[in-house]
């Protein structure tokens, strides 16, 4: 059998370098100890890492119980360089710049409009200078562009979208060829799942159910991000409950996000109401007033949406379910009445929670696929607070 050396190499170095991200501050003892390496290498990899900036030295740490010189601790220096994320809605295109250490440094958002595959690259293309106009110094300056897209992605390919027709372009080769960094693009439900796993979550069986203008899963197995055959994986939004119900874009009737996703409770809600522009806001409003109307359609969901639940459930085994929508961050009650309707035993020891990152879950899981690619790791354990 023959070695490759420089894989073993590789290997080692993306080691040590999950191992202090994901514990830092930590010494080369500690390294040493975690990783199976012996010191020489351990030491020889971290020098590596330090010529090139992307580690640093902290300072002194505790000195074992047997006494002797303090270790020299290490961690990740966050200013090694930056990332640019970005969220293509339907409506809304949503942008962020973030420090290699997950650590927010600016967001924008532009809302109503329509995006489309006619106007998309010049949106996306708008939303990067914007970011690169904020002039912060690193080391390797942006070291890449992660595309949220709400649909289902492949090897960097857009296969199917239900809400925008980015799936008939190119986007990958499009964007790449008017911007100077790496493309990534990523479904926003997978985006959301990976966010919660690197900034919030200590469980490594995780689902987020991400309820937008359709209904997608990010499935956390064992710590890594499971995406199925072509990466269809988690498209609970296209898991028919109502047979020959209403149509689906997908081909199919009777879909689960025609009956409770954001943009279906939303419409729901302006026929029954008479309202118009009817908005997360004006649901939360009405549903604090008292408008029965509000409390019907807001009750059918949750109840629909423990249908999904539960299907999502016996499929995967999560030790927990994060739930990422505008509607259920702003009537958080709604977490209450989606587990009222979970009674199967499937359901014992799992939790059921709104998502801590809400909005920016989308734009942080970008900056951890961007981490992960710069970096050349696999596992991340990063912070999320802005401005540091």
């Amino acid at each position: 059998m023959i070695v490759d050396k420089h894989m073993i190499r590789r290997k080692n170095r993306s080691m040590i370098l999950e191992n202090i991200i994901c514990n830092e501050p930590i010494s080369r003892a500690t390294l040493s100890k975690q990783t199976n390496l012996n010191k020489a290498t351990v030491s020889e990899i971290t020098k590596e890492l330090l010529d090139a900036e992307i580690i640093k030295e902290i300072g002194e740490g505790s000195s074992t119980s047997a006494g002797g010189r303090k270790p020299t601790m290490l961690q990740l220096n966050k200013e090694v360089g930056l990332s640019i994320s970005i969220d293509i809605g339907a409506y809304y295109i949503a942008a962020a710049l973030f420090y290699t250490n997950g650590v927010m440094i600016q967001e924008t958002i532009t809302r109503d409009i329509s995006v489309y595959k006619k106007n998309v690259v010049d949106l996306v293309v708008k939303a990067v200078k914007e970011m690169e106009q904020i002039k912060v110094p690193t080391i390797y300056g942006i070291t890449g562009v992660t595309l949220a897209v709400h649909g289902i992605t492949y090897n960097e390919k857009v296969v199917f979208t239900s809400y925008y027709d980015l799936d008939k372009m190119d986007l990958h080769a499009e964007i790449s060829a008017r911007c100077d960094y790496p493309v990534y693009i990523e479904n926003e439900a997978n985006l959301s799942a990976l966010a919660e796993s690197t900034f919030s979550s200590e469980h490594k069986n995780l689902i987020c159910l991400s309820v937008h203008s359709g209904i997608g899963v990010g499935v956390i197995n064992n710590g890594e991000l499971y995406t199925g055959i072509n990466g269809m994986a988690g498209e609970i939004g296209h898991s028919i409950i109502v047979p020959d119900g209403i149509p689906c874009g997908c081909g199919n009737r009777g879909c689960l996000e025609r009956y409770c996703s954001e943009a279906s409770i939303l419409e729901q809600y302006a026929e029954k109401s008479g309202k118009t522009n009817v908005t997360p806001d004006v649901l939360q409003k009405d549903y604090y007033q008292g408008n029965p109307v509000a409390h019907e359609l807001t009750a059918k969901m949750s109840k629909y949406l423990a249908i999904g639940i539960n299907n999502i459930v016996v499929s995967y085994a999560p030790e927990i379910v994060y739930i990422n929508s505008p509607i259920i961050r702003r009537i958080p009650e709604m977490i209450e009445q989606i587990k009222s309707n979970l009674d199967s035993s499937f359901m014992k020891g799992v939790e059921i929670k709104n998502s801590s990152l809400g909005s920016k879950a989308i734009l942080h899981g970008a900056c951890a696929v961007c981490t992960r690619k710069f970096l050349d790791v696999t596992h991340l354990k990063l912070c999320s607070s802005k401005n540091e």
